[in-house]
């Protein structure tokens, strides 16, 4: 009964895998390579492709919103002053990037640029910190964990980046919190395969 079972899946998966290349040599048989996979991709953008037609789209959600694009990587979200806010690090330029809504709901966001000195903004954490947002994070440039404050409740004004900790090697992420008031910050270094954390005193 067993070996029957395997054998059933096996052949759940082979039939699977056939008719979606199936429907993609119908779709694309009469193009070149190139062509073909452009042909395709607009095709998804559009809506109607074949493939997306076999995996529906999941109703009761909004359309996507694009805040940055592209390379946008290790973000981290929260709620700043009543709106939803992210920070990033934006491959590329290599900076710590920060975007909040204009409304509650998401539907428009403003970006900006907070530390764009060396490579920065990896494993990035965004809380409010004394009613104002804030941001730990990594500059592998530098070898060290940073922490930035906004000096307004929006995050539309920012203080320079602080140095929490030097001389570190880690690639993970950072991870803020506000603990008796004060930012504490949880962080990996890879150097000492040692999880840290560290509270600011003031």
């Amino acid at each position: 009964a067993r070996y029957f079972s395997k054998l059933t899946r096996l052949a759940s998966v082979l039939i699977t895998a056939s008719l979606l290349l199936l429907v993609l040599s119908v779709c694309l048989r009469p193009l070149p390579a190139a062509a073909a996979v452009s042909h395709l991709i607009d095709r998804i953008q559009a809506g109607n492709s074949p493939v997306l037609q076999l995996a529906p789209q999941v109703s009761g959600w909004t359309p996507p919103v694009i805040i940055d694009s592209p390379y946008v990587y290790n973000i981290s979200a929260a709620i700043v002053n009543g709106n939803p806010a992210v920070s990033y690090h934006k491959d590329g330029k290599n900076d710590l990037e920060y975007a909040r809504s204009i409304d509650p709901l998401g539907s428009s966001w403003i970006t900006r640029s907070l530390d764009t000195a060396g490579n920065v903004g990896y494993g990035n954490s965004l809380a409010t910190v004394k009613g104002n947002p804030a941001i730990s994070y990594i500059d592998t440039s530098g070898a060290s964990i940073n922490y930035i404050r906004a000096s307004n409740a929006s995050g539309s004004s920012w203080g320079a980046p602080k140095i929490v900790k030097t001389g570190i090697s880690t690639y993970g992420r950072t991870n803020l919190k506000v603990v008796n008031g004060y930012p504490a910050i949880t962080y990996l270094n890879y150097d000492s395969e040692a999880l840290v954390y560290v509270r600011a005193t003031n």
